[in-house]
């Protein structure tokens, strides 16, 4: 394959963000063509996958594999709780968490579930750690590279958009990388994620994303309940703990809360004014005291999605129930943020 311009790296300290999916792979595939044995220099380029514990074993072995056979060294790291600028670890494919465990200790220690519109279990699972990991190795600035192509504008993939200590550049766009060159590309390939594919990897990343659609998470919940299960107790752990607060103590949280820092929420003003000095009682009812269930989609709950599927068994799978619309098919969180 012929170096291209667009997938030559940029002056300085590079990080090469690897998602584990067969597109990020293509780019990782395409600098290093372009850069004969650049890659392999740790002291300016970084290649980096972030493990939340909930991809599948699929994705962590096609990681390791792209190591091994691309002769590429590729660091792991995870969430842990720790001070700030050390929420991470470095572990490895035999050391990397298979049951949710960075997961699960991030919804613990923040107490709120994400969901599509307050996505933080993609900047604290994956963005900080990775910086966490980049700062302790002595870098202070750097160029991220991600893995949107050409054909994904709507996931915001502007080259030289500055984000704290790093510059985002997105070869893919620059040289109008699309869904069907990647696809050709593993097709020539030795090896492959194996992971069944239409363009889209449904199983793919992290296994019951809340941005996957309503069908995918069905299709979860019917064909591999025990997976389901995990983001199914997660819902009910943190609901109970939820209530086991005490008003005060939830007030706080809400407060804290993603959800009360838009400029829109009129209600986040006024707690803020009323924190730290005493809060009449009707606000302290209203707020701390109103019904709310954890869930990582708001409309929908996953114990309701799966008393759904066995409802209605196989026939929300049929042709039929997609001329109804019984299970929206649109990706994003748009189904049931």
């Amino acid at each position: 394959m012929a170096a291209t311009t667009p997938f030559i790296l940029p002056e300085g300290n590079v990080q090469i963000s690897l998602s584990g999916g067969r597109t990020s792979a293509y780019m990782l595939a395409r600098i290093m063509d372009a850069n004969p044995g650049a890659v392999q220099d740790e002291s300016r380029v970084q290649v980096v996958f972030c493990n939340t514990g909930r991809e599948r074993p699929e994705t962590l072995d096609f990681v390791a594999e792209i190591g091994r056979r691309w002769q590429v060294p590729i660091v792991w790291i995870e969430f842990q709780q720790g001070a700030p600028g050390q929420r991470f670890r470095v572990v490895g494919r035999q050391g990397a968490s298979l049951d949710g465990e960075p997961f699960r200790d991030l919804i613990f220690w923040r107490s709120f579930m994400p969901h599509a519109t307050a996505r933080f279990c993609t900047s604290e699972l994956k963005v900080r750690p990775a910086r966490d990991y980049l700062r302790s190795i002595g870098w202070d600035q750097w160029t991220a590279a991600v893995g949107f192509r050409a054909d994904e504008a709507h996931r915001d993939g502007s080259t030289g958009v500055a984000r704290e200590r790093w510059t985002r550049w997105c070869p893919m766009i620059e040289a109008e990388t699309t869904k069907r060159d990647v696809i050709a590309f593993w097709q020539d390939q030795p090896f492959d994620l194996g992971l069944s594919s239409d363009g889209r990897t449904p199983l793919g990343n992290c296994d019951g994303c809340m941005l996957k659609s309503e069908r995918v998470l069905s299709a979860l919940a019917r064909d591999e309940p025990d997976r389901h299960a995990w983001w199914e107790d997660m819902e009910r752990v943190l609901t109970e703990r939820w209530w086991s607060l005490t008003p005060w103590a939830r007030l706080r949280r809400i407060i804290a809360s993603d959800q009360y820092k838009t400029v829109k929420d009129k209600t986040a003003p006024r707690l803020r004014a009323a924190y730290g000095r005493p809060i009449p009682k009707s606000v302290l009812l209203q707020v701390a005291d109103r019904p709310r269930t954890m869930s990582f989609n708001k409309r929908v709950s996953r114990r309701a999605i799966r008393e759904k599927v066995e409802r209605q068994g196989d026939w929300i799978f049929s042709a039929e129930a997609d001329d109804l619309g019984v299970l929206c098919q649109v990706d994003g969180g748009e189904c049931i943020e």
